[in-house]
């Protein structure tokens, strides 16, 4: 996205507040890390009389001379563990990597075929702990997530969520899918996926450069 568009005119985000940072990783105790961002976790709640389940996190398959692959866009280095690895193992997880963290794939006591009809039918619980987490707030914060965004935040009440995605500017590419919470007045918290980590960080950090800038000078 181009970082010459200015923002609407009075609409800054020098006060305004962007923050990032991990959620606890079990590995390594209580880390806060600046641009890694795991999410905290975030489930369904059961219908009354039912317990949840646990699910096995995202996954994507493809055939390949008959093999049938999981894909992972996890990078080369240890993997991490969220805060919810020892309760998968102990309910005979397999455990595969995804964007840099062990993530389940399948337990022991459900095929996916039986896991999915039991979320359908009753009720499960998703570890999204490694995924992305985005804090934005102070004057212009609003404006600045209308602008990447299609969603009309203006109406979004105070303590309520939405659907959205990041655009590209000119295109209106996808950039990534994102779930927006207005928590009141210009603070926003929002979650974005683990495996664009990268890719999102570096899109909302020039968003962020470019409406912090003045607008290019013209003369009468």
């Amino acid at each position: 996205m181009s970082a010459l568009r200015p923002l609407q005119r009075g609409v800054h985000l020098l006060g305004a507040r962007y923050v990032s940072q991990s959620a606890r990783v079990a590995a390594n105790g209580t880390n806060i890390l600046r641009r890694q961002l795991p999410s905290p976790l975030h489930g369904r709640s059961s219908a009354a009389g039912i317990a949840p389940r646990l699910t096995a996190g995202p996954l994507v398959n493809s055939q390949n001379a008959g093999t049938r692959r999981y894909a992972s866009s996890s990078a080369s280095g240890p993997v991490k563990k969220t805060q919810l690895y020892d309760l998968h193992i102990a309910r005979g997880a397999k455990m595969v990597p995804f964007a840099g963290y062990s993530m389940p794939l399948q337990y022991s006591d459900l095929s996916h075929v039986e896991s999915h009809h039991w979320t359908r039918e009753k009720a499960s619980l998703f570890d999204v702990s490694h995924m992305v987490q985005h804090h934005l707030s102070g004057p212009g914060a609003m404006e600045l997530l209308m602008k990447v965004t299609p969603s009309s935040l203006d109406k979004l009440k105070p303590n309520s969520s939405t659907l959205s995605c990041l655009l590209e500017e000119g295109t209106g590419g996808i950039v990534d899918d994102t779930v927006i919470t207005r928590l009141g007045g210009d603070a926003f918290y929002f979650v974005t996926n683990a495996g664009r980590r990268t890719e999102d960080l570096a899109f909302l950090q020039a968003e962020i450069e470019a409406a912090r800038s003045p607008p290019p000078f013209s003369s009468p």
